[in-house]
């Protein structure tokens, strides 16, 4: 299942233009990244590793391959790259067993001192194995030492590319991958994985890939569910589904199984339903796996707010935990609901309607964002504004960008340069930079000319412009790329790596 995983800001500021909402296409007008959960169709593979198209679910359900690529050309500076395909099915599931057959089998008998001697050389290593796959798969020995700390320092600040991946984990590895490392910053620890990381963490949990098997580590990069299986999916809600020869299973956090179902595929829960997928129609389970709305649809969203995206004859519309469709299915695209509001369009123009399938906002705008705190960023005539939920235009459409609103502000691009505006349509912070991403955690990343830095809420420069890299503060760390070399930068801005 490969998921790309796209955070707030590279979503909202991850292209040229900082904030990117989708170019329209057949169907609906949207991208592969903003699409719906439901519209967007994971790869199923056939037996022999070929993609097999046009099954439902949400990019989140498609199944995981080795992280890895360049940053491509749209990408913003500093922005983590997140891809990678899912590797082929293994000819042979049981390779490991086998693996562990033949280093089991019995060595000709020796006699006296030296084969005691030899006992000991060759339970060494294997002690040391064991102890690495308990410790997360580090590797031992030098590794582990102040000169080895100091090595993978080095290799950190001279990256070519960091990746954060939420917990204050930080994958960082050369342009050719042929060596990676991963730093957690709230120990100040590094170590080099023998797996690799296939996405963010979520859930406390992050997928990771061994030799086309995989499994979960934990914020401090210990293994917390073997690296044993064959396909894998992202924890969401307390539970993955995973797969061991070519039977799907709901693993537990602590990866205990829940059931084996006996449906051709399941994908994550929400809201305690998730879809489900019966001779090429889909229904909905709960979580104790029995039927609640048997398959009839083509395809199918995620709950939210009590309300799914369904399709019928290539229609959209919605549906209830019973099954019960609201209003019709009819819209040429359906997208979840926020702040009981859902967003639909027709004839590539883009509307809401309210929890009852009433319309509340006619399908008048290019596009629309969802609502947040009563107000949704649109966009008609290729500018862009605000509107309230009884669709009244509460801020101008003069914009040339405006983003949806993060608590009080938005950031807008009005003459080329890039500031914050209030609730009201009131300038706060002035638009004097090239570039901005949202604040997070308080203080937001800026760039003037090349140099990228911080600033607080009041405006006031906390981090100085001088980094070619930045990303935006999570879980109270943010990585840097300076004069020298890689760095992270703690809540207050200051520099603790």
């Amino acid at each position: 299942m490969i998921r790309h995983t796209v955070s707030l800001q590279e979503l909202l500021f991850g292209g040229a233009k900082r904030f990117a909402f989708p170019e329209n296409s057949e169907g609906g007008g949207q991208s592969a990244d903003t699409a719906p959960a439901a519209v967007r169709a994971p790869i199923r593979r056939t037996r022999d590793g070929a993609p097999k198209a046009g099954e439902a679910g949400s990019a989140k359900n498609v199944r995981k391959g080795p992280r890895g690529g360049k940053p491509s050309a749209g990408d913003a500076k500093g922005a983590p790259r997140r891809d990678g395909k899912r590797p082929a099915r293994q000819n042979k599931a049981d390779a490991p067993e086998m693996d562990e057959a033949k280093e089991n089998r019995k060595q000709p008998p020796q006699s006296g001192n030296r084969a005691e001697k030899k006992n000991a050389k060759e339970a060494k290593p294997s002690q040391e194995k064991t102890e690495a796959v308990k410790d997360g798969g580090r590797k031992r020995g030098p590794s582990r030492g102040p000169a080895a700390e100091q090595r993978l320092m080095a290799q950190f600040r001279k990256a070519e590319e960091v990746s954060s991946l939420g917990e204050g984990v930080y994958l960082y590895h050369d342009g050719h991958q042929k060596r990676h490392g991963v730093l957690i910053a709230s120990t100040k620890s590094f170590f080099e994985p023998s797996w690799h990381f296939v996405g963010d963490y979520e859930d406390h949990l992050a997928l990771v890939e061994e030799k086309g098997r995989f499994g979960y580590v934990g914020p401090d990069g210990k293994i917390v569910i073997p690296v044993v299986w064959d396909a894998a999916e992202h924890f969401h809600d307390g539970t993955a589904w995973v797969e061991k020869h070519r039977k799907d299973i709901l693993l537990s956090a602590t990866g205990e199984e829940i059931s084996r179902p006996s449906w051709d595929r399941g994908f994550r829960f929400s809201e305690g339903l998730a879809p489900f997928r019966q001779e090429n129609l889909w229904g909905f389970i709960n979580e104790n796996g029995e039927t609640v709305i048997p398959p009839s649809f083509d395809k199918t969203g995620a709950f939210h707010e009590g309300r799914c995206t369904v399709m019928r004859s290539r229609k959209w519309g919605y549906i209830d935990p019973n099954g019960a469709v609201l209003g019709s299915i009819d819209w040429d695209l359906a997208l979840d609901f926020q702040e009981q509001m859902g967003r639909v369009c027709v004839n590539n123009r883009y509307g809401f309607i309210d929890h009852t399938g009433h319309v509340s906002v006619d399908p008048i705008y290019e596009f629309v964002n969802p609502f947040q705190d009563g107000l949704a960023v649109v966009q008609r005539g290729g500018k862009f504004g605000a509107i309230d939920t009884k669709g009244w235009e509460v801020i101008d459409m003069k914009y040339e960008f405006l983003s949806p609103f993060q608590g009080e502000m938005a950031a807008c691009e009005l003459g080329g340069k890039w500031g914050f505006l209030n609730r009201k349509g009131e300038i706060v912070l002035e638009t004097r930079w090239d570039a901005v991403y949202g604040f997070q955690e308080g203080l937001c990343a800026v760039r003037e000319e090349d140099r990228w830095g911080m600033m607080n809420l009041q405006g006031e420069i906390v981090v100085p412009l001088k980094y070619s890299q930045i990303m935006s503060l999570t879980d109270g760390f943010a990585a840097a790329k300076g004069p020298d070399g890689w760095q992270i930068l703690g809540a207050d801005g200051q520099v603790v790596i």
